[in-house]
């Protein structure tokens, strides 16, 4: 018994592959024109504590956030920092930043949240966190999509740089 499709049928399938086509064509477009972030704001509870600017890697940190400059590259374990051989005890809730290179440590709700500026893509991620689940280390790079850590209340947000206006 030899099945034939019939033409309401052959209509049904011709509609689905141009939806479909339309939809694969909307999502490559919009992907493809998606405006690339400038600036990378690191918070805590909706506090920045520091910014990157995505283009040079340049760190600036808020008013009022200790800076810790780093020659070893730090190491979490478990609910310790580490910076070489040496426990750091200074970096304090939405206080302070262990900075390395183009890597960052602050602390989160939960313990460390390690944060990493790549200046080949000039793209941002979150490599580990202390968190159950560990869902923003596996966001993955980013310059335009927000990265957020539940758990340890720390966002990485992305804007273009301000126009200033100056007033003489």
């Amino acid at each position: 018994m030899k099945k034939t499709l019939s033409k309401e049928n052959l209509r049904g399938l011709i509609l689905i592959g141009i939806v479909a086509l339309l939809i694969v064509g909307i999502y490559i477009f919009s992907i493809s024109t998606r405006k690339k972030a400038e600036v990378a704001y690191v918070k805590y509870r909706n506090q920045t504590l520091f910014t990157i600017n995505l283009s040079n890697g340049k760190f600036q940190a808020e008013s009022g956030i200790y800076v810790r400059e780093s020659i070893h590259k730090p190491i979490i374990d478990g609910k310790v920092l580490y910076d070489g051989q040496d426990e750091i005890t200074d970096i304090h809730l939405s206080k302070g930043v262990l900075k390395y290179d183009n890597v960052y440590v602050i602390m989160g709700y939960l313990g460390y949240v390690y944060i990493e500026y790549d200046e080949k893509t000039h793209m941002v991620r979150v490599k580990e966190e202390t968190s159950p689940y560990n869902i923003c280390s596996r966001q993955g790079y980013s310059n335009s999509a927000p990265i957020v850590c539940l758990p340890n209340f720390v966002t990485i947000e992305f804007t273009k740089l301000k126009d200033v206006d100056v007033i003489v």
